[in-house]
C-alpha cells in the first residue's frame, strides 16, 4: 500500500484488476476481507450497501457509531471517513459510483441528499420485503455492470428507492427533538471541528446551554458532547495518519492545532499511542 497515494478505488484497483472502473464498482465481504483495509479511510466514491447475512458488528460512518445487522441499508459520500473493523465477516454488497456514471442523464446534485452528507444519518433498518426489493436491484446492476447505458439509470432507481426507504423510515421513527438536536450537532462537528473545538460554540449554533447539550447526547448517545468532538478529531487524525505522507506538524496544523506537542498529547491521550507509533502500526 503506497502511504501516501492510499485511495479506497485505487486500493480496490491495484488488488483486484478488471473488477473496477473509475465511475463505478461493486463490492461484497469477501473483497472486503481479501483487502483488509483495517484503518479509518476517507471515502472517495458515492457508496450504497445491504447486510443481509447473520450476525452483528459496530462500524463508524462519519461522526456516528452504527450497529450492522440484517437489514442495515447504509450510504455515504466522498469525502467522509469510515471504519469498518470486524464489519467485513457479515453478508454484504455495496456499489460505488461518482457524479460522472450519470454523465449521460440529468440527475439533481447527489451531494445534497442529506444520507450522502458529512453528518447524516448513514444507516437505516429495513423490513424484509424492502431488504428482497433492494437484493434484486443489486442483482440487476451486477448484471449491467458493463453497460454503461442501463448501468447508469440503474444506480439512480436505487438512489431514488433509498431516499424514499430514508423519508419513509424517518416518517415512522418520529425523531424526537432530543434526537434532532443530536443530528444537528453530529453535522456542525463535520463542519467546524477545525476551527471551533469547545462545546459553547456548537451549544451557541444549536441555542441551548452547552450543560444541556451535553445531557442529551449524553442520554441519545452515551457520550458527552466534548467526547463526540474528541472522537471525531481522532478518527480524522488516524485517516490523516494513513491515507496521507503529511507530517504530525502538518496534520496538527491542518486540524486547527497551534502547538504539535499539544496536539501529540492529545491523540496519546486518547489512543494510547503517539500519531508516529499509530502511522507505524
Amino acid at each position: 500500500m503506497n502511504l501516501k497515494t492510499f485511495n479506497f478505488y485505487q486500493y480496490v484497483k491495484e488488488k483486484m484488476p478488471g473488477e473496477t472502473q473509475e465511475t463505478f464498482f461493486y463490492a461484497n465481504n469477501e473483497m472486503y476481507r481479501d483487502l483488509r483495509v483495517d484503518f479509518p479511510f476517507r471515502t472517495t466514491h458515492y457508496g450504497i450497501g445491504i447486510n443481509y447475512g447473520k450476525g452483528s458488528s459496530l462500524c463508524r460512518l462519519g461522526s456516528a457509531d452504527y450497529m450492522l445487522e440484517e437489514g442495515s441499508l447504509t450510504t455515504l459520500g466522498p469525502g467522509i471517513i469510515t471504519c469498518w473493523d470486524n464489519a467485513y465477516d457479515l453478508k454484504n454488497e455495496t456499489v460505488f459510483f461518482t457524479d460522472g456514471l450519470f454523465r449521460d442523464i440529468k440527475v439533481p446534485p447527489l451531494q445534497t441528499l442529506p444520507f450522502f452528507m458529512q453528518g447524516g444519518n448513514h444507516m437505516i433498518n429495513v423490513p424484509e420485503e424492502e431488504l428482497v426489493k433492494l437484493k434484486d436491484l443489486f442483482q440487476n446492476i451486477k448484471k449491467f455492470n458493463n453497460n454503461r447505458q442501463v448501468l447508469q439509470g440503474l444506480v439512480f432507481s436505487l438512489v431514488q428507492y433509498v431516499q424514499q426507504l430514508h423519508s419513509l423510515i424517518s416518517k415512522k421513527n418520529n425523531a424526537t427533538q432530543k434526537e434532532h438536536i443530536t443530528q444537528k450537532f453530529r453535522t456542525l462537528i463535520a463542519r467546524h471541528f477545525i476551527e471551533s473545538k469547545e462545546v459553547s460554540f456548537y451549544a451557541t449554533q444549536l441555542h441551548i446551554t452547552p450543560k444541556y447539550l451535553s445531557e442529551v447526547l449524553v442520554e441519545t448517545t452515551g457520550k458527552t458532547a466534548k467526547e463526540l468532538i474528541n472522537e471525531h478529531i481522532i478518527l480524522e487524525t488516524k485517516s490523516l495518519l494513513k491515507q496521507t505522507a503529511m507530517t504530525v506538524s502538518e496534520i496538527a496544523y491542518w486540524l486547527g492545532y497551534e502547538e504539535d506537542s499539544y496536539f501529540v498529547r492529545f491523540f496519546k491521550k486518547n489512543t494510547g499511542k503517539t500519531p508516529l507509533a499509530y502511522r507505524g502500526s
